[in-house]
């Protein structure tokens, strides 16, 4: 049994990095101001060096951008990051 629940979890990781990434790229193209090239959509937030993105146990805890001079709204995406916890 122990590796049914482990593909389980495989897979259930997988889809929420998915919905991340989505989610990172709706409010990448939500705002305007300098690229931010780290956001690839080949990588990894969590994996890789995406500016201002922290995360805790492969979930995005933090977005930390105010340094980087973007402007614009949240789109309802933001809602996907359930750890969120800095903004």
């Amino acid at each position: 049994m122990t590796s049914g629940l482990s593909d389980f979890t495989e897979v259930t990781s997988e889809l929420f990095e998915s919905a991340c990434c989505v989610a990172l790229q709706a409010l990448k193209h939500a705002w305007q101001g300098p690229p931010l090239s780290s956001w690839r959509d080949d990588s990894d937030p969590c994996g890789g060096d995406w500016v201002g993105i922290t995360c805790t146990n492969s979930r995005v805890t933090s977005i930390i951008l105010s340094s980087t001079g973007l402007t614009g709204g949240l789109p309802g995406d933001i809602g996907q990051f359930t750890e969120l916890v800095v903004l």
